[in-house]
């Protein structure tokens, strides 16, 4: 895999209020002992999502303490080449 290859294609199935993406990067191919590892994108803009809290329990990040380069969630992410 190089950088800007297609890894997947958004989706909506299940139980889910809107298309999304769920993919993991990690340091070893077994699943429970790896580590995940931070995902760097280029040319993504980025906005909380309002009143996310009320669907994620999980406590959401500082979104001024996250680099420009990195998502988390409670974020709505896009392309900013989108049209």
């Amino acid at each position: 895999m190089r950088r800007g290859d297609t890894i997947a294609r958004c989706g909506n199935s299940g139980n889910t209020s809107e298309p999304h993406l769920h993919f993991q990067v990690q340091n070893t191919k077994n699943f429970y002992s790896s580590i995940g590892l931070s995902i760097r994108f280029t040319s993504i803009r980025k906005s909380p999502i309002p009143n996310c809290e009320r669907s994620d329990p999980c406590q959401a990040p500082n979104y001024e303490d996250i680099d420009n380069c990195y998502i988390a969630r409670g974020l709505a992410v896009e392309n900013k080449t989108k049209s």
